[in-house]
């Protein structure tokens, strides 16, 4: 069971550190936003299907069932992925001393800071999400289900929404939204304990949606030639933000309330707004597909 869950955790970690040099070596550069916003809105439709679907099909078999059925999926996963995907040979840029060259360059370290603060920031509140959907918004348990569902659904918008705001302008939007995180943390500590806190809770989980294809894109605007590396690291900090905010949030809402897990946000976006001019390049990046061999500036 433990060498299965490890081979699991394996897999699923080397689709998220290749998914991106996946994504940029398949798809026009002018498509890239909306390409990562079909593949990461894809991703999350996929996971709110999957869980209630396993606890329903529970009821009627056996998890050992339910587990030879996830195999039987993965397999025919792997033959489509066999017949359709083409060639796409690695890059020079791989290793270990890539990856060193890389988390020494400041503008890398910056992003994977900023990467950190991202999921950090959201994560130590939607961990607790149950709780300030219970505590400040004094929810009824018959409408837990229905709030998570919708606060979900925006999430899956605020994905489908970045491929459009992206495709506009990157730069743009890409220092705009940490202004939009911090501005709604903000929101939820002045309308803290009514009901009205709910649009600005509710605007967080939007604003989330667009965070994945921001720092998607970014591996690509700042090191296009070495996006299976980044991937690797990309991923490593995003676990490790999701792990300590839920042990940060969880010994703040022990030691306190949910008020300084907001504090804890409040402080984080902030430190993001202030980095994420450290992320970006001045001059324009040229992206190439491989897979039909066009360019295009990215700004």
């Amino acid at each position: 069971m433990f060498t299965g869950r490890a081979l699991l955790g394996i897999s699923v970690g080397g689709f998220w550190s290749l998914s991106n040099a996946l994504v940029q070596r398949l798809i026009v550069p002018e498509k890239l936003a909306q390409g990562f916003s079909t593949m990461l809105s894809g991703v999350s439709i996929a996971t709110i299907i999957a869980l209630p679907c396993a606890s329903c099909l529970s009821l009627y078999i056996s998890w050992r069932t339910i587990f030879v059925l996830t195999a039987i999926v993965s397999t025919f996963t792997f033959i489509a992925l066999l017949v359709t995907l083409p060639s796409l040979p690695p890059k020079q840029g791989t290793g270990m001393k890539v990856l060193k060259e890389l988390i020494t360059t400041k503008i890398v370290f910056f992003g994977l800071l900023g990467t950190f603060l991202s999921y950090m920031g959201y994560h130590v509140i939607f961990t607790y999400i149950r709780l300030f959907f219970e505590e400040k918004l004094h929810l009824a348990d018959e409408f837990l289900t229905f709030a998570m569902l919708f606060y979900a659904g925006l999430n899956i918008a605020g994905t489908i929404a970045a491929g459009k705001l992206f495709s506009r302008s990157f730069k743009r939007f890409f220092r705009l939204l940490p202004l939009f995180m911090l501005v709604c943390v903000m929101s939820m500590l002045l309308l803290n304990n009514s009901l009205l806190m709910a649009l600005p809770l509710f605007s967080f989980a939007f604003g989330f949606g667009l965070i994945p294809v921001a720092w998607s894109l970014w591996a690509i605007y700042v090191i296009p030639d070495k996006t299976e590396s980044a991937g690797g690291l990309s991923v490593a900090v995003t676990q490790l933000a999701v792990a300590l905010a839920a042990l940060i949030g969880g010994r703040v809402y022990d030691s306190f309330n949910l008020d300084y897990i907001l504090y804890v946000a409040l402080a984080i976006e902030t430190a993001l707004f202030c980095i994420v001019g450290k992320c970006l390049k001045k001059e324009r990046t040229t992206v190439t597909c491989e897979y039909n061999k066009t360019s295009e500036s990215l700004s």
